[in-house]
Formats: structure tokens, sequence, C-alpha cells
């Protein structure tokens, strides 16, 4: 597909630029087959996907709280992204409920659990210290 020349003046990236890397088709492929999100197991039980592979930020983060004592007050998404993201926070928080920002807030989330478990290198490393933390 054709990069549109505004998405060209906001990126810097043309058609040119992208010659020898996969589509973006052959890399839906390559994801794990592992949900990953903030108190999944709600999507889980909405989408009846009982008993699948996930991995849930806000469980991660309790567990992390209890054996770090990182001091959290609570492990809600719109919380842990204000104290470890503030200036992400001030644009991802305006909104409740919008995929996109809830998105963004796990992603923020991973990469803060990865930078308190440096350890920490594939999605199954995740999910298997996510099944090890009490």
């Amino acid at each position: 597909m054709p990069i549109h020349p505004e998405a060209t003046k906001i990126h810097g990236y043309e058609e040119k630029d992208l010659v020898g890397f996969p589509s973006s088709e052959s890399l839906i492929y390559d994801l794990p087959d592992i949900t990953i999100g903030h108190n999944i197991s709600y999507d889980l039980r909405c989408l009846n996907e009982k008993g699948a592979s996930s991995i849930c930020t806000m469980t991660l983060f309790k567990k992390l709280n209890k054996n770090m004592q990182l001091g959290l007050e609570n492990c809600k998404a719109d919380y842990l992204v204000e104290k470890f993201f503030p200036e992400e926070a001030k644009t991802l928080i305006k909104q409740q409920h919008n995929a996109s920002d809830d998105c963004l807030k796990v992603i923020l989330l991973l990469k803060k659990i990865t930078q308190l478990c440096p350890k920490i290198f594939t999605w199954r490393e995740m999910q298997e210290l996510q099944q090890k933390l009490k």
C-alpha cells in the first residue's frame, strides 16, 4: 500500500525507505499466542476465552508491589501510568475507556515491568514470572 504524503510529512518515511522490510501482513503471524492486557481476566470472560494464555499487567503489579514493596496505593492502570509516566499520563488519562489509549497504557506498564524485572526478555518469561510470584 502506498504511503500517504501526509504520513511522509509527519514521520519522514517514504516507500523507498521500506524496501527489504517484511509487510505488515507477514508480521501478524509472529504475534505471541498470549493475550496481554490490564485486568485481562475481565476481557477474556467477555470474549468467552476462559483458560486462554495471558499476561495481566494488573496482576503483575499487584504481585510486584507485594514482593518488591513498591509502595503502590492501588494497581489501577491510570494510577500506575500517572505514577511511572507522568508526562504521558497528561494525554492518556483524559478519556476513559478509549481503546487506543488503553493499549498505550498497557504498553507503558509492560515497559515499567521490564524495567523492574530486567532479566525478563520474552513474553513467555513474563508469563512465567506472573505465575511464579505469589
